[in-house]
């Protein structure tokens, strides 16, 4: 049985579900368009189901949490089909890393640079809106 013999314990196969293709939630619309965006169980409101980052207070280096954090936003903006997209998958991946103790300052700033750097508006909205409060 290949989910058995692919991961060890604690790691397991879980099925994506519904409207799920590798690392990507997926739907269509009712004009026949599909819209996409990247998975993630760890919904805003609620505790994390998954861990997948160092705590902000780990001895990991500042560059490499910084880096990290530029990489999953880099990640959310690539798998958004549009600005409502983005902005929820965002909202949810900023979440996360806040659970994780980022400071909020640094979740603000990773926002702004993002929106430089993309052009897209979208990330300011974020910035403005979506940041949980510290």
């Amino acid at each position: 049985d290949l989910s058995e013999e692919c991961y060890l314990p604690p790691l397991k196969l879980v099925d994506g579900g519904e409207g799920t293709f590798l690392e990507t939630r997926f739907e269509i619309t009712a004009d026949n368009r599909i819209r996409h965006w990247l998975k993630n169980d760890n919904l805003t409101d609620q505790p994390a189901k998954v861990t997948r980052y160092a705590h902000y207070d780990s001895h990991t280096d500042f560059a490499q949490k910084r880096a990290v954090l530029m990489a999953c936003l880099l990640k959310v903006n690539k798998m958004a089909s549009d600005d409502a997209a983005l902005v929820s998958s965002a909202a949810q991946k900023l979440a996360e890393f806040t659970r994780l103790g980022y400071p909020r300052k640094m979740l603000w700033t990773a926002c702004t640079t993002m929106g430089v750097k993309t052009r897209h508006r979208a990330w300011f909205q974020v910035r403005d809106t979506r940041i949980p409060p510290a």
